[in-house]
């Protein structure tokens, strides 16, 4: 059975932002893991948080910027959408 990582916010968020601290970690470890095959996943609260933070930081275009790497991701990040009526 193959491994699969859970990615967060942190990380998702260090990935859009070059003057995250965490960011030559962050890449450097994701390169590891897509190398070792094994499957990256995120929520998509992962995501919507990822994206509210890149915008209050750095503006509409670090919001961007992070849904362009998730798009260009092409099957390496696998989404996991939230269960049908989680939130009623």
């Amino acid at each position: 059975m193959a491994r699969e990582v859970f990615v967060d916010t942190s990380g998702l968020y260090a990935l859009a932002d070059h003057r995250d601290p965490s960011r030559i970690t962050v890449e450097r470890c994701v390169a590891g893991l897509v190398k070792s095959d094994a499957g990256l996943v995120v929520s998509d609260y992962i995501v919507d948080e990822a994206c509210a933070l890149a915008k209050a930081r750095g503006g509409g275009c670090a919001a961007g910027r992070l849904l362009e790497i998730l798009e260009q991701s092409e099957g390496q990040l696998r989404p996991l959408p939230s269960p049908p009526g989680h939130w009623r």
